[in-house]
């Protein structure tokens, strides 16, 4: 398997769920998970900012205290409010890029927002490892980003 897909139910607006999403990011990025850390930071620095430039090959993107940046992927699917993909690759991944795909669909009572992260071919033999532990802190990430949403 070299993708995985997840769903969760937001009790708001397609608008409001991919504004926040895209828009917001910086808000409600969780750092530091349970066990996972967020971020694609050099040991040397630390987290400050993390960024959707929101348009059609937007850079997404993570700055850092010491001013230095490292660009996670760019945007290639823009459709307010209804799908954002976008390009990532990690600081120390093989040649490639996965790829993100959200999106945002109205139901009773709000928005189903579904994410599939596909692309995980480039770690050969070590793809089935890198889609668990990536299933995990997606999940982990959707829920703080729907907790954070209740909370607003």
């Amino acid at each position: 398997m070299s993708s995985y897909t997840q769903s969760i139910q937001i009790a708001a607006s397609p608008e409001k769920v991919f504004h926040a999403y895209v828009e917001k990011i910086n808000e409600w990025w969780p750092w530091q998970g349970k066990s996972n850390r967020y971020t694609w930071a050099p040991k040397s620095t630390e987290p400050s900012e993390i960024r959707f430039e929101p348009k059609l090959g937007g850079r997404y993107f993570e700055r850092f205290k010491d001013g230095s940046e490292f660009e996670i992927g760019r945007i290639t699917t823009y459709e307010p409010p209804s799908k954002l993909a976008f390009t990532w690759a990690g600081r120390d991944w093989p040649p490639g890029q996965s790829f993100f795909e959200l999106s945002f669909d109205a139901e009773a009572g709000g928005t189903l927002l579904t994410l599939t992260h596909s692309g995980f071919e480039i770690f050969g033999e070590q793809a089935e490892e890198m889609v668990q532990g990536y299933t995990l802190g997606s999940a982990e990430i959707l829920g703080v980003f729907a907790e954070w949403l209740r909370s607003i």
